[in-house]
Order: structure tokens, then sequence, then C-alpha cells
């Protein structure tokens, strides 16, 4: 009787566990790589996404700060009248402010915002007017205008006027329609504004515009309720 013999253990792989041991591997690699690239691009996402929410809040204090040093002083007699600086309608508009961008706090300058519009979007400018110029003397724009916001779309200004009760002693219909603008029984939103028809500073400035993110925003910005010095009616009355 014949002895077998032992038969040789395999050592190693075969060719079969290597080919399948590579696929599974690269199977698991390229999905982890896919999630890689995936939170990069969420990274990228959000840090954009951050930037530009940083960007707007930085423009949306500066504006709040000149608008909370709004000069609200008599500074022009029309007709009978004195009245504080405030012009505008949708697209621009300007006042006096102690807080301008490109000056020192406390300087008061005359000022202007302008929403202009490009083939896609629209961009927000500044501009100041020089220093010790105001509307009674002429305001002297010398000031070039400076890029503050852009990409932005369906962006206009909107004005809130205070309430003014007609005076009893003034028939509404010897008014002209243009005085008759002068008054109202509650605030009322306006898409023009200017002291000289409307006598009073608005009591607020809306800003609406789309981000470019496609976000929509609506800034609000409180005007100064009371006026900053002593009316220049105070001085004619009292020599």
């Amino acid at each position: 009787m014949g002895i077998s013999k032992p038969s040789r253990k395999h050592l190693g792989f075969t060719l079969i566990e290597v080919l399948i041991s590579l696929s599974i591997f690269t199977v698991l690699i390229g999905t982890m790589l896919w999630g890689f690239r995936q939170g990069l691009v969420a990274w990228e996402k959000g840090s954009k996404q951050q930037q530009l929410m940083q960007s707007l809040l930085l423009r949306h204090n500066w504006l709040g700060q000149m608008f909370n040093q709004t000069v609200s002083a008599d500074y022009l007699r029309y007709n009978e009248n004195f009245v504080p600086y405030f012009k505008g309608d949708e697209q621009q508009f300007s006042w006096i402010t102690a807080a301008p961008l490109l000056d020192t706090p406390g300087n008061v300058r005359p000022v202007a915002l302008k929403l202009e519009k490009t083939e896609q979007s629209m961009t927000l400018y500044y501009r100041e007017g020089e220093l010790h110029t105001d509307p009674g003397r002429g305001i002297n724009w010398s000031g070039s205008w400076v890029e503050l916001m852009k990409s932005i779309t369906a962006a206009a200004f909107i004005y809130e006027a205070p309430a003014l009760p007609l005076p009893a002693e003034l028939a509404a219909t010897a008014l002209t329609p243009m005085e008759r603008k002068r008054y109202r029984d509650v605030p009322e939103w306006m898409k023009t504004y200017d002291t000289r028809i409307l006598l009073l500073m608005p009591r607020r400035v809306k800003l609406h515009f789309m981000d470019a993110k496609g976000q929509e925003h609506n800034w609000l910005f409180n005007l100064p309720g009371v006026a900053d010095a002593w009316s220049l009616e105070a001085y004619l009355d009292n020599p």
C-alpha cells in the first residue's frame, strides 16, 4: 500500500482574491473622495455665504451710523417755511450727516446715495459734498461716486413720512395739490420725498434689494425725531 504525499498548503493570495480586494479598496477610496469633495463644496458655499453676510452687515452698520447722525437743522428757507434738507426718489437721495463714511466722525457734510442699474444687476454708490457746504449756500458735490455695494437686484429706496394732521384753521379745499401732500393723519410710505414740500424729515428710510444669492433684504434706518439745532426762524423772530 503506497503512502500518499501530504498536500502542499497554498501560501499567500490567489489572483482572484487580489482583484476582489483591489475592487473593494477602490470603491471605498472612491466613496471617501466623493464625500470629501461634497464636504469641500459645502464648506466653500458656506464660507462664501458667510463672507457675503459679513459684507452686508458691515455696509448696513455704515449706513445706520450715517442715518443716526442725520443733521435735521433748518438749512433751507422755502417760501415762508424753514425746513431741513432731505430730497430723494426710488433711485437716489441726499441729506446731511455728521457721520460721513470718508471723513472724520463729527464733520458735517452733505452726502448722497444712488442706485445705478447695469446689464444684469444694480450697484449702490455713495459720495460726499465738500465740508461746510450746505443747501442754503449751495452744495459743492466735488467728491466722486464710490462703490458701496454691488451685484444686487430689485433695489429701491422708500421713505416714511411722519403724521402731520391738517390744522383746524386750514381748509383742505384751499390748499394746492402740492400743499395737500404735507398733511396726513398717520405715517405714510412714499416713493419720493422733498422737505421743501413735506416740511418735515422722514421718520425712516427703507432700502429694499435682493443679494447675489437671491435673498431678499429690507433695511430700515431711523432718522432723529427732533432737530439737533435751533430753527433759523427762532433767530429771525428773536433779534
